[in-house]
């Protein structure tokens, strides 16, 4: 969960009372242990001081919070270098299995084309990363590899 509020101890102490009386009420607990704070146009001394005063951590951005990445940013291929990553490992792991042609294309088709779409309900892709992934399709689909070109044996716009 997220909260923002401004950089006031006060504040932050009627936020930490509130989560008690739902943990109370709900009967869930809250680790702030492992819960931090995330100072945004704030002075590092302050939002350390501020983390001490709830007994939780303080942080910085850039950071992960639900596999996302807050603070980063998202025009930067960088930013999409998990999502690459994971498209690869997944056909990389499937290749060994030698897949047939109607294989691979129904396995680009229907799993390998859902997994940025986390990211994109959040980000904008940007078309080199585009274009990334479907070079690493077009070299999956030919060859059955991640990495090595085939010739093609029709327009991929045609095949997808």
């Amino acid at each position: 969960m997220l909260i923002f509020i401004p950089t006031d101890i006060d504040q932050l102490v009627q936020v930490k009372r509130i989560l008690r009386w739902f943990a109370l009420i709900l009967g869930l607990h809250i680790n702030f242990h492992k819960s931090s704070i995330i100072g945004i146009n704030v002075d590092d001394h302050l939002c350390l001081r501020l983390a001490t005063s709830i007994f939780c951590r303080s942080d910085s951005l850039p950071r992960k919070y639900l596999g996302m990445p807050l603070g980063a940013n998202p025009s930067r291929i960088s930013t999409w270098k998990p999502v690459i990553e994971k498209f690869r490992k997944r056909l990389h792991m499937l290749k060994e299995r030698l897949l047939s042609m109607a294989g691979r294309l129904c396995l680009i088709k229907s799993v390998v084309n859902s997994l940025p779409i986390y990211f994109m309900s959040v980000f904008k892709m940007p078309k080199g990363v585009g274009k990334l992934l479907s070079f690493i399709q077009i070299c999956f689909l030919w060859c059955g590899c991640t990495k090595r070109r085939s010739f093609c044996k029709i327009q991929w716009r045609l095949v997808m």
